[in-house]
């Protein structure tokens, strides 16, 4: 009967390193995976934004600049279903996703 160990010392280090490499590019995956912010027009059912915000204050930065330009330009907001509406009544909502 063979008296060795099953894993030998190089075994764990080799072990040992695979699961740092797996930690490694699961963190990398994280990472990439974000939490970005999108923009919702609730009143028309469509996208407010083009494209993600890398945090929340900047999605309410955009809402604040969103109302206040067609408050400026027009005084008031045209829904699809040909409304006049003030600003402040646009619905927008703030949705996280991850890129």
């Amino acid at each position: 009967m063979d008296c060795q160990p099953p894993f030998t010392e190089q075994d764990i280090l080799m072990e040992q390193e695979e699961a740092q490499d797996a930690a490694s590019s699961l963190q990398f995956h994280r990472e990439q995976m974000a939490t970005r912010y999108i923009v919702n027009n609730d009143t028309d059912k469509i996208p407010a934004s083009e494209s993600p915000f890398d945090t929340r204050e900047e999605a309410e930065d955009f809402i604040k600049k969103f109302r206040k330009r067609f408050l400026e330009t027009q005084g008031y907001y045209k829904t699809s279903s040909f409304e006049r509406i003030h600003p402040n009544e646009i619905q927008l909502s703030i949705e996280e996703v991850s890129s």
